[in-house]
């Protein structure tokens, strides 16, 4: 039998739930960029709403990534097991796409990718 101390700690838990759902919604806004980074430099910055496909071939590994519909995903990569290419389509600010195996990084920036996001003390 529900009491009502139950209902209510299952009703603040929820409110919870969804007060941190809508943050972190709010939180990551829609990209403008698409950072590629290959080992330590930067491969290219790319605007999410032009579509391409970019080739990255690094010590002979191949990757290729796909912009399109203001997204960007790994569409080939020879790295063994291939989960760079099970990752879903990113197109928020913060979110990323990495194959390890060939040190490539996939990052999505916001429109202010030059301003400070937070600060730690």
């Amino acid at each position: 039998m529900i009491k009502k101390n139950d209902f209510i700690l299952f009703a603040a838990a929820l409110l919870i739930g969804i007060v941190v759902f809508a943050f972190n919604s709010a939180a990551h806004q829609q990209g403008a960029q698409v950072k590629v980074i290959s080992g330590h430099d930067v491969y290219g910055v790319y605007d999410i709403d032009e579509d391409r496909e970019i080739a990255i071939e690094t010590d002979g590994n191949i990757n290729v990534i796909v912009i399109s519909n203001g997204a960007a995903a790994m569409k080939e990569a020879d790295c063994p097991g291939g989960d760079c290419m099970r990752q879903r389509a990113v197109s928020r600010s913060g979110q990323q796409i990495v194959c390890l195996p060939n040190r490539i990084l996939v990052s999505i920036e916001g429109a202010d990718a030059g301003d400070v996001d937070s600060v730690v003390y």
